[in-house]
């Protein structure tokens, strides 16, 4: 199951978000040495570096950004789309620099002590570019605005190669028992 909606933002709340994301000298982003680490050689993940922000990183936790206010009209917009979102687990972003090419990240599940039904998955693109996410063999390419929801499933993210930065917000929800 991928559901895709666009235009989740208002006009002005977006143009603010990428104002704050990418041009503020005030926006904390880190830097990841890889995205994953599946045991890959140091070779093999030399070009998968990162720079982070978590908006929210434990459940039954106050949100551990300053920065939350950003991303809790997207939250809002999450619960109204899928009424069985019990509680929130982590909201990160993830900033990639451009490396001209594009770069396949690991397949990965985001929450590996949820099952697929039992952690509901978003990702919300600041930004369009070139890059994308790969969800069941489909490419969803990289979209202004636009939020993918998804089950709990292995998928992985494609880097840019015609924008300075593809920056992506994931969203993890834990799920209400189903009956």
């Amino acid at each position: 199951m991928v559901k895709v909606f666009n235009n989740v933002l208002d006009n002005s709340h977006i143009q603010l978000m990428e104002e704050i994301m990418l041009d503020s000298k005030h926006f904390p982003w880190y830097f990841a040495h890889h995205n994953l680490d599946y045991g890959h050689s140091q070779k093999s993940r030399s070009n998968k570096f990162l720079f982070t922000h978590n908006f929210f990183t434990k459940l039954n936790d106050p949100p551990y950004s300053n920065f939350f206010y950003l991303v809790e009209p997207i939250v809002d917009y999450i619960k109204k789309q899928c009424d069985n979102t019990e509680s929130i687990l982590r909201i990160k972003s993830n900033l990639y620099t451009n490396q001209h090419m594009n770069i396949e990240t690991e397949p990965h599940i985001d929450q590996g002590e949820y099952g697929e039904k039992e952690c509901l998955i978003g990702l919300f693109n600041v930004i369009s570019c070139d890059g994308g996410t790969v969800i069941g063999g489909k490419t969803y390419p990289s979209v202004r605005n636009q939020l993918l929801l998804f089950d709990n499933v292995p998928h992985h993210g494609i880097t840019q190669s015609d924008t300075q930065a593809r920056v992506c917000i994931n969203f993890n929800f834990k799920r209400t028992a189903e009956n």
